[in-house]
């Protein structure tokens, strides 16, 4: 047991208020008069970073499914892929349980293979930064490579960005 006397100033009477993210301007992204919403899965282990995907997707016209690793992204992404309704979208994390993300994705890349199925996007969202993890990501099969902590701005950007025709 210690103690600690440190005079401190007091502190301001209230704290400021922690303002969300701005959705994207309207006309970007996927407004709802544009059609179905964008159906997406979100594969992270961590819950707090989960909720986050959540939540900045909410601001967007989106249907989302999360799972906890990419075993659970695999098998998700399969069932909805046979019950013919498959995702626009996949965010896959890097490292986690049972089935890390660069095993899962090379694993929904074989299965679209396998089963004449059209191309998904899939964005990796991580917090390897180096250039050989970009690298291990696109080798297996990711569009795009972002960077945790995530941004909106940088989530909608890569969201318009494969959503355009000439994305692929």
């Amino acid at each position: 047991v210690f103690s600690l006397v440190a005079p401190l100033p007091p502190a301001p009477a209230a704290a400021a208020p922690v303002a969300l993210p701005e959705p994207p301007p309207a006309g970007e992204v996927d407004d709802p008069e544009d059609g179905p919403p964008l159906k997406v899965l979100v594969s992270e282990d961590h819950p707090v970073n989960r909720m986050v995907m959540e939540m900045l997707l909410s601001q967007i016209n989106a249907d989302i499914l999360s799972t906890e690793n990419g075993l659970a992204a695999c098998e998700a992404f399969e069932r909805q892929a046979e019950a013919g309704e498959p995702f626009d979208l996949v965010l896959m994390d890097m490292q986690m349980p049972v089935m890390d993300g660069l095993a899962a994705i090379r694993r929904i890349r074989a299965f679209e293979r396998s089963s004449k199925l059209r191309h998904t996007a899939i964005i990796m969202v991580t917090a390897n930064a180096l250039p050989e993890h970009r690298q291990s990501g696109f080798d297996a099969g990711a569009d795009l490579f972002i960077t945790k902590p995530l941004e909106s701005a940088v989530l909608f950007q890569a969201i318009d960005e494969l959503s355009e025709p000439t994305a692929a």
